[in-house]
């Protein structure tokens, strides 16, 4: 502990400390922390009092070596520039009782990672945490009004931020070149927002409703998705974040009341959202697994994918078309083909048994449908057999065909085939394959069991 003598107190101020550094511990009965106090020293710990009411401006600034230190209950206020270029401090705790955290308070803190605020804190000042390039963890309390200027600029290790409902004012590039930043949470109303708040990031938007505050807030942001429970909010040049955000909910069994309302929002605006579709081709995916195209836009989303030259969403939009009766099942086949020479033997030797004029022999059959067809099961099992082929009991990697008469409805069996890439065949097209007419394969006494 250092001793009293190296401190120079005036009636409750901090005004010079003349010490050796190392580990410090302030001494009781010091209320503020004068300009400058502390500046220079080699301190890597500091203990504050609990008399401590208030941290003056550049209290703390240019303490290299701070690594850590505690702040106490009683401080009200944290000073412009009071923590500016402490590079070494990797985390810090603002007590409850702080209101205010002054203008570049923490900035230049470039190895500062974690920041845990208090719930009594009103107001962040322009550039706070602004060049804390490694900071990924702090939370805006509910209660924050006003969010200064350029607070968090260039903080490139932030993954997300929620701007909490309470907030009233956020001033010019609050947020400028966050590039880690994936995930902004806005509240429904902003009373006053400076100039392109999140410039220069790449985020998806989550909010419940679009507000004229929101165009504000994200001006100059490139979003990659706008997450919301009221997509008819949402203006029409944002409507390809919004197809984005569709497929970014967790909620993606359609069984929601949320769920359902994107549903109609997409497809109501299927034909204007059809270049968004394609990045991520996961969101492809999901469009023709749960049947969201309606079949007057199925040729405007080819047409962008032959426009791309994606052989792979060609293919998949050949086979929804094909579910839909509206294509042949043999072109998306040769798409297939196709991508199999660029991924590999495994993959085209799976394609080429695709192909019905080579008939059944090697193939994998899945059959699902209505109680006429589930119960033939044993009887198709057999046929397969003689011919070479298996009966799957369920749809898998290695399935090359999953047989239903129900090609119209969006079954469990329906979804896992899309995801796996595995082809819907009618029962029409099965029994070609097979070489049965009639209800041949539905009659066990017209097999040949020899």
């Amino acid at each position: 502990m250092d001793s009293t003598e190296r401190f120079i107190i005036e009636n409750g101020l901090l005004t010079d400390y003349r010490g050796p550094g190392g580990e410090v511990t302030l001494p009781e009965g010091v209320r503020e922390l004068g300009y400058g106090a502390l500046g220079g020293a080699e301190i890597t710990a500091l203990t504050l009092p609990e008399s401590l009411e208030e941290l003056g401006d550049m209290a703390f600034m240019g303490l290299a070596s701070l690594e850590r230190i505690a702040l106490p209950r009683g401080i009200r206020r944290i000073g412009s520039m009071a923590f500016y270029g402490c590079a070494s401090l990797r985390e810090i705790e603002v007590p409850e009782g702080v209101e205010e955290i002054a203008a570049r308070a923490f900035s230049g803190c470039g190895e500062l990672v974690r920041v845990l605020l208090p719930g009594t804190l009103r107001e962040i000042g322009s550039g706070a945490f602004s060049g804390c390039g490694k900071l990924r963890e702090i939370a805006l309390p509910d209660g924050l009004e006003v969010l200064g200027q350029v607070a968090f600029t260039d903080c490139g290790a932030l993954p997300e931020i929620a701007l909490p409902e309470s907030l009233r004012k956020i001033g010019d590039n609050a947020f400028n070149a966050c590039e880690s930043l994936t995930l902004i949470t806005l509240p429904e109303e902003v009373e006053k927002v400076g100039y392109a708040p999140f410039a220069y990031c790449r985020a998806a938007a989550r909010l419940r409703r679009w507000n004229p505050c929101h165009s504000a807030l994200l001006q100059n942001c490139a979003l990659t998705a706008v997450i919301t429970e009221e997509p008819e909010s949402v203006p029409a040049q944002y409507r390809e974040a919004l197809a984005l955000g569709y497929a970014a909910r967790p909620e993606k069994d359609g069984s929601s009341l949320r769920a359902k309302r994107h549903a109609e929002f997409f497809i109501e605006h299927a034909a204007a959202l059809c270049a968004a579709a394609f990045d991520p081709p996961e969101l492809l995916e999901y469009l023709c697994a749960n049947r969201l195209i309606p079949p007057g836009d199925a040729d405007a989303y080819l047409r962008e994918a032959e426009t791309r030259e994606d052989a792979e969403a060609k293919a998949l939009l050949l086979e929804y078309q094909h579910d839909l009766g509206l294509t042949r099942m043999e072109e998306a086949r040769a798409l297939r083909e196709e991508e199999a020479e660029r991924y590999g033997e495994e993959w085209m030797d799976r394609a080429m048994r695709r192909d019905p004029s080579a008939g059944v022999a090697g193939m994998r059959f899945a059959v699902e449908g209505s109680h006429r067809l589930r119960t033939a099961l044993g009887t198709i099992a057999v046929l397969l057999e003689q011919r070479g082929a298996v009966l799957d009991t369920d749809v898998g990697p290695q399935t090359d065909y999953l047989v239903t008469d129900e090609p119209e409805g969006a079954t469990e069996h329906h979804l896992r085939a899309a995801r796996l890439g595995v082809p819907l065949l009618s029962e029409q097209e099965f029994r070609a394959m097979l070489g049965v007419t009639g209800d041949q394969y539905l009659d066990p006494f017209s097999i040949s069991w020899a």
